[in-house]
């Protein structure tokens, strides 16, 4: 499973965001449809890392609009790195990870896209986001010959899609779907 950590404050929002929730600020909805086309183009799924986490689940879950899978610990007083690697040293299944935040306290070798606050998740971070989770798709295995698939490029759009896999086995214009 490959999967995205996610921070909220600076990402899913910024300093043009005029949605509020509770007195503060909320989620912008152009922002959100962003992280929504990651999550749609890559399978990844989301662990919330943002200090939004210490809220109330079922909560977050309504307000973000988003349904994670689950929260990083809060070891207080220690960087966000830390607790992404206190997760993942917890959970073995995980392909790939990356880091969605607009602050910079990871560890070396934790692949972080930075956002800022004053724009939050833009079209070209999306954009690379979803490359890197392309690029890191488990791959499948073909059910005729048990070799490895290769992600292809979508016909109608160009763009490779981890909804299209092909096997050497396979005859030239037949891909298998997946999705």
């Amino acid at each position: 499973m490959n999967i995205l950590f996610l921070d909220i404050d600076g990402v899913l929002n910024c300093k043009t965001t005029s949605e509020r929730h509770d007195g503060f600020i909320g989620i912008d909805p152009v922002l959100l449809e962003r992280l929504h086309d990651i999550c749609i183009q890559t399978d990844v799924k989301i662990v919330l890392s943002s200090t939004w986490r210490l809220l109330d689940k079922d909560y977050l879950k309504n307000v973000i609009g988003i349904d994670f899978i689950d929260v990083t610990p809060d070891l207080r007083g220690v960087a966000r790195g830390y607790e992404i690697n206190s997760w993942l040293s917890t959970h073995h299944d995980v392909n790939a990870f990356a880091i969605l935040d607009d602050d910079t306290d990871m560890l070396p070798g934790q692949t972080l896209f930075k956002t800022s606050f004053e724009t939050g998740l833009t079209e070209e971070i999306k954009n690379k986001v979803i490359a890197y989770f392309i690029k890191h798709a488990e791959p499948k295995r073909c059910l005729n010959c048990g070799r490895k698939m290769k992600i292809v490029k979508d016909p109608i759009t160009g763009k490779d899609s981890i909804y299209l896999w092909k096997c050497k086995c396979m005859p030239k214009d037949v891909y298998l779907s997946i999705g």
